[in-house]
């Protein structure tokens, strides 16, 4: 299957590529081609959105629901096409919309910035690094040096995956961290990506660093001494944290926000509000500014947060 956003992130196409054109819609790629365009979204808040889906006539929902779950499964974006399968990459997410919107903004600084190295730090599936590498060659100023960093090893397989036939020239390293050490890397960047965990919970939270934010005061703090003289930090947060951490970045850095996007909060370990963990957590962020409610659910979704992209220049 394919998921295909558009440049603006208006339009979701959800694809069945050859396999699921046989086993799930009884087709014949010979007959029927290689692609099949099953469903469109507009404006999607979600790369799997389950309200939205549910609202398509019954044939369509049960034939999307179907092709979720076939793997693998690739994202594209602007061209750069991102592959996840989770029977190989384990607990790796794949490309969110997050991830997208990141590199919706990269676009534009990739096009008019030259950028000799870049550190995708928290890589994940590695798809925002892979988008820098592709489209810096793309506009004739390829990457000597790219540095996937993760503390998971199953992220950095991901992103190698993705990414090692089309290193071309490039540099290309896969850098192993180990939780609770700081940040380790492989000299200075011209630019350094990050999309950190971003939810604030109780007591901080140092023990899981899948959560809180301890990853991005890290970065506020040594986030200069990891850059090249005119280097460039771009950080996605959220509203949910946006009192804390913004503090925390105008110390060292010159801000700037380049963009915001709403977006359900749908992380069910957070708002399942079914364990005394979930609950004492929920009630938490209740207290936050950040967080939307619709109780009626309306939107389909009960709480949302607003995702904010900012550039920062040390000071």
């Amino acid at each position: 299957m394919r998921l295909k956003v558009n440049k603006n992130l208006t339009r979701l196409e959800i694809i069945a590529e050859k396999k699921e054109i046989s086993s799930i819609l009884g087709g014949d790629v010979q007959k029927d081609g290689r692609e099949i365009t099953v469903a469109k979204i507009k404006n999607p808040v979600l790369m799997t959105d389950p309200f939205r889906i549910g609202r398509f006539d019954s044939i369509t929902r049960d034939t999307l629901f179907q092709l979720y779950g076939s793997f693998p499964r690739v994202t594209e974006y602007e061209g750069v096409e991102s592959v996840w399968d989770p029977s190989r990459h384990v607990n790796v997410w794949c490309p969110s919309i997050d991830t997208l919107f990141f590199a919706r903004a990269l676009l534009s600084l990739i096009r008019k910035t030259k950028i000799k190295s870049t550190m995708d730090l928290g890589c994940g599936s590695g798809f925002l690094g892979q988008f820098i590498l592709e489209k810096s060659r793309e506009f004739g100023r390829p990457l000597k040096k790219l540095d996937f960093v993760d503390i998971n090893p199953e992220a950095l397989r991901c992103a190698m995956d993705n990414t090692e036939k089309k290193r071309g020239k490039t540099t290309v390293s896969y850098l192993l961290n180990k939780a609770g050490e700081g940040v380790r890397i492989n000299g200075e960047y011209d630019l350094l990506i990050c999309n950190p965990p971003y939810i604030p919970r109780p007591a901080g939270g140092d023990d899981n660093p899948f959560e809180g934010l301890t990853l991005i005061k890290e970065l506020s703090e040594k986030g200069p001494e990891l850059l090249t003289k005119n280097g460039l930090m771009i950080i996605n947060i959220s509203s949910l944290c946006e009192e804390t951490v913004l503090p925390w970045l105008k110390k060292n850095f010159e801000i700037k926000s380049v963009g915001r996007l709403r977006v359900p909060l749908k992380v069910l370990p957070v708002i399942n509000n079914r364990t005394s963990r979930s609950r004492r957590w929920l009630r938490y962020l209740k207290n936050n500014p950040g967080l939307q409610t619709d109780k009626k659910e309306k939107s389909g979704y009960r709480y949302w947060h607003r995702l904010n992209l900012i550039i920062a220049k040390p000071i």
